[in-house]
């Protein structure tokens, strides 16, 4: 499961925030997961 999250911080300007587990392998029990974070620009 992925969440994100996006805040407004000018008109049309985001910053981005992701992360979640990207999967479980069942034969380890490892978790594999991935973080980011961005800046996203809607024309």
């Amino acid at each position: 499961m992925l969440l994100g999250l996006d805040f407004e911080v000018i008109d049309n300007g985001f910053i981005v925030l992701e992360g979640g587990r990207l999967f479980e392998d069942t034969e380890t029990g490892a978790n594999t997961f991935q973080f980011s974070t961005g800046f996203k620009y809607e024309f």
